[in-house]
């Protein structure tokens, strides 16, 4: 492993480099719930006019937290996508490229479910199949039968728990390939990291940090050129005190730190000054990387 530093990193209490001619990254300013309709079907409730931006996911049941990576996800999600066929979600909803078992309901087309799994958290999946009447997603004219309720029945009367369980993991875990660097944050590192398979790149970086910026563009080509064989995950270093004081024990940056399986297997601060930098990452990298 290593810890050693170069001339391409900065410690965080050095003084701050100014830029004149660099935007703060974009930061996500909005989250908005969108409620899946899943088949068609209605009953006799009570519709409830509520606007996406109030409601709040409610706490998800401990038995419906996804299943750590391993045998029981990787079950789960098989058995989910059974469910997904059986109740004839594929009517109105396409997943990707795959061939449906049979004719979609075109007039009742919902969104393609191939990257849901990026859309919502599983707390908002939970809340749009057991109360889908909470909030309609827009837009609501597609989503509602002529007596204003949701086309999509509640799934927690119409089928067993664990079959409702599995359908849920499934469409959790249905995301596009990671191409690009994603933004990771406290809030939402158990999900993009914890919870993720394969080799994943920490990059602890700084506006303030000059070599973190000189990087970013570097390892947006390397997380282009390698596309699933990493996920690179970019954390702002002042936004993210505790995640910064776990995984970056020298505090210098940047601090690139590898991980698979939820497992730190090395670290290195800012690159090698004797190597290009884009030559010292695919090397470093390179060594981790699956034959």
């Amino acid at each position: 492993m290593q810890t050693g530093t170069s001339l391409f990193s900065i410690e965080k209490d050095s003084a701050p480099i100014a830029f004149t001619n660099r935007l703060p990254t974009m930061r996500h300013l909005i989250t908005t719930i969108t409620v899946l309709c899943l088949s068609v079907g209605c009953g006799k409730r009570e519709a409830l006019k509520v606007d996406i931006e109030q409601v709040t996911p409610p706490q998800l049941p401990a038995e419906f937290a996804l299943p750590e990576p391993g045998e029981a996800l990787n079950t789960a999600i098989a058995q989910g996508r059974v469910h997904f066929d059986t109740f004839a979600c594929w009517r109105c909803h396409a997943l990707g490229d795959e061939a449906l078992p049979g004719s979609p309901d075109i007039e009742n087309s919902g969104p393609d479910l191939q990257f849901v799994g990026d859309r919502l958290s599983v707390e908002a999946l939970y809340q749009s199949l057991t109360n889908p009447n909470l909030v309609i997603a827009p837009p609501k004219a597609d989503h509602i039968n002529e007596e204003g309720f949701s086309k999509m029945p509640p799934f927690d009367t119409t089928i067993p728990k664990a079959e409702l369980r599995e359908l849920i993991v499934f469409l959790a875990t249905q995301k596009p390939p990671k191409t690009s660097p994603v933004t990771v944050t406290a809030a939402n590192f158990t999900a993009e990291v914890t919870q993720s398979e394969g080799l994943i790149l920490l990059d602890f970086w700084a506006e303030w940090c000059l070599p973190c910026l000189e990087i970013e563009p570097l390892l947006e080509t390397i997380a282009a050129d390698l596309g699933e064989q990493i996920k690179i995950c970019k954390i702002n270093v002042d936004d993210n005190p505790d995640l910064v004081a776990e995984y970056v024990p020298d505090n210098m940056f940047p601090c690139l730190v590898l991980m698979t399986n939820n497992t730190l297997i090395d670290r290195v601060y800012g690159t090698d000054p004797d190597l290009a930098p884009k030559v010292f990452l695919d090397q470093w990298i390179g060594k981790h990387l699956s034959p």
